[in-house]
């Protein structure tokens, strides 16, 4: 991603400002916005955050984070004390912007004095963003996201900095995926698929196709039919779909007996037939290993730390074994899915 300065908050193509209150005081609450490895107890979705740069820290040093199993880096660009703290986005696993700046910004807020006179800070937080397509195509969406994760964030902060028990816990570590404050990115990512589908539709369907497929599926109690995106591996002429998660997950349970679907691949439709592989079945982490390799940060979606010289221990394969399921779809009348 492109490395921008504080200008590109007035010039960014999009800028989304979000603002909240939290009646905790204006220093502690900008130092707890300021320290990165506090943010998996508070920021919704953040498992890891730490300085990649020795201090003392400010403009110019580095921060890593891993956002929900998507790793981001990201440079300061302005750190006024007790006041304002700003990066830009310099590298991200995932980037759906070319360019993007954050700035956090905090100041007092008497009018919201409670009456045991606890003070009252007004947190500012603009996103500045120079989008790419499929940014782009999720419209209204994306800032109602932001927003929720915002306030989600800042009434977590605001229960921590106060000391409520148990407002916040680490999210680091937990192998759940879930946010702190019952907010939940992965089922909040789930509203961005009509827009996946859209676009795997169109003409375009290439930018973003490498790694994604449509997949009709017909429910097995309902008869009802519906379209997903879905990620996919190809092997010879086998395609894998990883499901993490996959308790809070339906469609991938009509495939625990073979059934028939519909593929969507590379502008191509095709009948196809699936079916779950037992995790009993060494090919089971066979392709987790596999995919891995290609994408480690799937580890933590996957609820384990995942040592690539090690391999799976058998606490991790039991883990996988709980919260993975694997589907394996062939094309109706054989064939390789590689020549759709």
């Amino acid at each position: 991603m492109r490395k921008e300065d504080l200008g590109f908050v007035a010039r960014a193509p999009v800028r989304h400002v979000f603002t909240a209150l939290v009646r905790a005081p204006r220093a502690a609450v900008f130092a707890a916005i300021a320290d990165p490895p506090g943010w998996p107890a508070w920021f919704p979705g953040v498992r890891s955050a730490r300085y990649a740069s020795p201090p003392p820290h400010g403009v110019g040093s580095i921060r890593e984070a891993d956002v929900s199993g998507t790793r981001w880096v990201e440079e300061m660009i302005a750190w006024d004390e007790g006041r304002r703290w700003a990066y830009t986005v310099t590298e991200a696993s995932t980037p759906l912007a070319s360019a993007q700046v954050e700035v956090f910004e905090v100041a007092d807020a008497p009018d919201e004095t409670l009456a045991d006179g606890t003070p009252a800070t007004r947190v500012t937080w603009t996103l500045a963003i120079e989008p790419r397509l499929l940014q782009k195509l999720t419209g209204p969406i994306a800032p109602l996201v932001m927003r929720r994760v915002f306030e989600r964030a800042m009434t977590n902060l605001e229960a921590r900095l106060r000391g409520a028990a148990g407002a916040s816990r680490a999210a680091a570590g937990s192998g759940t995926g879930a946010a702190v404050g019952g907010f939940d990115v992965d089922r909040w990512t789930t509203r961005l698929n009509p827009l996946v589908v859209r676009l795997l539709r169109s003409p375009l369907h290439h930018l973003i196709g490498g790694g994604l497929m449509l997949i009709t599926v017909t429910g097995r109690r309902t008869g009802r039919r519906y379209t997903i995106p879905v990620g996919y591996q190809r092997d010879g002429d086998l395609l894998h779909v990883l499901v993490s998660k996959a308790a809070r997950k339906q469609w991938w349970r009509n495939f625990r007996t073979p059934a028939t679907l519909e593929v969507e691949l590379r502008g191509d439709t095709f009948a196809a037939r699936g079916h779950v592989v037992d995790p009993q079945d060494e090919r089971f982490f066979a392709v987790i290993e596999a995919t891995l390799r290609r994408l480690p940060m799937l580890a933590r979606q996957f609820g384990i730390v995942w040592n690539p010289r090690a391999g799976l221990d058998a606490e991790q394969r039991a883990v996988l074994s709980r919260g993975v399921a694997l589907v394996e779809i062939t094309r109706a009348g054989g064939g390789d899915p590689r020549d759709a």
